[in-house]
């Protein structure tokens, strides 16, 4: 599944639960674990107040003393032959993590929520929002203290035969899905929201509409079966989710719900938009949920991340 896996360990949130599920992850399907964190640079008017020290003296004692504390937190995982390595960088946190990822080519980034993700706050912050946007691979936000093992996983799917792109990403989501499912023994549930096409104005009969809406419902049933039978094995008898209503407010809910702890969606951005890179609906349901979240793009997405920059 994942071979190359970047850990950030902000400094500001809680990782260690991200830390125990990396090194998990990483046991599991013998892949690397690197632990990244970045420091903010100093501004250049703070080497005022540094009583003749230099900006960059200081900065490299403080780089110093945080990759010292990666490598007491990871030298378990380290001697274990788990965790290859521990880099402390410095920078804008969210770039430097994604130049980190086209220097080494990783392939899955796993992060602590910067937030608590109560009633009346947000579960990420702007550093999370900034990976799930522009990462050009996975990326899986933990909350803070969540459970070893997921108890239920929720796969958020939008099937569109006519839709190559939007099609090849549903089946990386599920695929991705139905693998951690199995590893952790888990109950699958796929969802699937929709709303009905609007039919008055056209000058057409009530019993005409209710027809049309029939039809439109039994399509949307046929896709997800087809979705489910090609890519989820029988085994995992996953549980469907037809929600008739908008995604941004019935997926969040069905989660709530649920009480999932992992939601498995993709993010389907209208790339011909400069600097547009996220789809509104599932910038809204990232806003809104509170379980941990595993987020995908679609292939050939190109972030506008450069190492150049």
């Amino acid at each position: 599944m994942f071979k190359r896996i970047l850990l950030m360990a902000d400094q500001r949130t809680r990782w260690q639960s991200a830390l125990e599920r990396a090194a998990a992850l990483a046991r599991r399907h013998q892949a690397e674990l690197v632990v990244v964190d970045v420091l903010e640079n100093l501004p250049g008017h703070v080497e005022k107040l540094l009583r003749g020290q230099s900006l960059a003296a200081v900065q490299a004692a403080a780089v110093a003393r945080r990759r010292e504390q990666l490598e007491r937190a990871t030298a378990p995982l380290q001697q274990a032959g788990i965790c290859r390595a521990v880099r402390v960088l410095t920078g804008k946190p969210f770039l430097e993590v994604i130049r980190e990822v086209l220097r080494e080519k990783h392939d899955l980034v796993m992060k602590a929520a910067e937030g608590k993700g109560g009633a009346r706050t947000r579960l990420f912050g702007s550093t999370d929002m900034h990976l799930l946007r522009v990462c050009p691979v996975p990326v899986w936000i933990i909350k803070p203290g969540q459970p070893p093992n997921y108890a239920r996983i929720v796969a958020a799917v939008d099937p569109d035969p006519t839709d190559d792109r939007r099609d090849s990403l549903n089946a990386q989501i599920l695929c991705l899905a139905g693998e951690l499912t199995r590893a952790e023994q888990s109950e699958l549930h796929v969802v699937h929201a929709w709303t009905m096409q609007r039919w008055g104005g056209l000058g057409i009969s009530r019993a005409e509409q209710h027809a049309l809406a029939q039809q439109e419902q039994s399509w949307h049933e046929e896709r997800i079966a087809a979705l489910l039978k090609r890519w989820i094995p029988d085994d995992l008898q996953p549980q469907a989710h037809l929600l008739l209503g908008d995604a941004r407010e019935r997926v969040p809910a069905l989660v709530r719900e649920l009480r999932a702890d992992l939601l498995v969606m993709g993010t389907v951005g209208r790339t011909e938009i400069p600097g547009f890179f996220i789809g509104n609906t599932a910038e809204d349901i990232l806003n809104e949920v509170r379980s941990d979240v595993l987020t995908v793009k679609p292939r050939g997405f190109a972030t506008p991340v450069r190492l150049a920059d």
